[in-house]
């Protein structure tokens, strides 16, 4: 059909494909993060669910950057562990451990001088206060 694809859809921060009128969204779209500065495939519940409200937006005339700390949570375990944006290693330039215990842990990953992600497990008490930092492009120290 000619809409570009790589590890997944390719698009842009409006979720717009390279032809028009054309959009995607949830597991298979490749979208340009702004907060992360990169482009890539984020596969889970509540970033699908912001994007195809956001496309559904912009298909009814509000266009709109999509602009998103996506989180991940679950249980193992009995071990809460929680994911919060970009926590590829491949791509961090740094990954800092914080707190490293048997009964928890958190790392940090920075890119630019600045924290793009975060893997928390068991005590996820920081969880809000690294996705704000996250969302303000800042450092989370």
């Amino acid at each position: 059909a000619g809409v570009e694809i790589d590890h997944g859809v390719k698009a842009n921060e409006y979720l717009e494909t390279n032809l028009p009128d054309v959009y995607t969204a949830g597991d298979c779209a490749e979208v340009m993060d702004v907060i992360a500065d990169r482009q890539y495939v984020v596969g889970n519940w509540m970033n699908a669910l912001m994007q195809g409200r956001l496309v559904a937006k912009s298909m009814t005339g509000t266009r709109s950057r999509f602009e998103l700390v996506s989180s991940y949570a679950t249980n193992l375990l009995g071990k809460e562990i929680v994911m919060i944006g970009d926590v590829s290693r491949e791509q961090a330039e740094e990954v800092v451990q914080r707190v490293a215990t048997e009964e928890e842990s958190i790392e940090l990953f920075n890119r630019h001088g600045r924290t793009v992600g975060a893997v928390l497990i068991g005590n996820v008490k920081e969880r809000q206060a690294i996705t704000n930092a996250i969302k303000l492009q800042q450092r989370y120290e």
